[in-house]
């Protein structure tokens, strides 16, 4: 449907000369982004039954962890898990108690426990778990560990 719908756009739009013109090429696009709508958008989430849901919650937390290291995007986790970000956003919240950011962060932080135990510095572990502001890192691993990172890397060096 969307190919014939493509090729009728181009052949009005090369008569520019007949008859209610733009009215025919309003109409054309107006049946493809419909078209567009109903049939070759992002599934959302809360179309899916709770199984479903549930599936996909589990593969945003795996894509988390597994790509933890790296700036990661709500766009990027969205796109991975094949939903819309919004819906993907309440249902991830609904399900775990954290938004998606909370996650990624806590489980960054858990990460840096780690490599500040393998005695890592902590710029290094900031950079190796995907912080790539020393100040932020330290903020965050404070309110999710409860204590600054090189209050931690000296706890473990005794």
């Amino acid at each position: 449907a969307l190919v014939k719908l493509i090729s009728d756009l181009a052949r009005v739009y090369s008569a520019p000369n007949t008859s209610c013109y733009i009215a025919k090429l309003n109409n054309i696009v107006l049946q493809i982004l419909i078209e567009l709508a109903e049939n070759h958008t992002l599934k959302e989430i809360n179309k899916q039954p709770v199984s479903q849901k549930n599936e996909i919650i589990k593969s945003a937390i795996s894509y988390i962890r597994d790509n933890y290291m790296h700036k990661i995007t709500l766009d990027d986790i969205s796109k991975a898990v094949l939903c819309d970000k919004f819906a993907l956003c309440r249902e991830f919240k609904k399900t775990t108690g954290q938004t998606i950011v909370e996650n990624l962060n806590n489980y960054r932080c858990i990460k840096a426990i780690e490599y500040l135990s393998a005695e890592y510095t902590v710029a290094q572990t900031a950079a190796f778990c995907g912080f790539d502001n020393l100040s932020f890192f330290t903020k965050t691993f404070k309110r999710f560990i409860g204590k600054l990172p090189s209050d931690y890397k000296k706890q473990t060096i005794r």
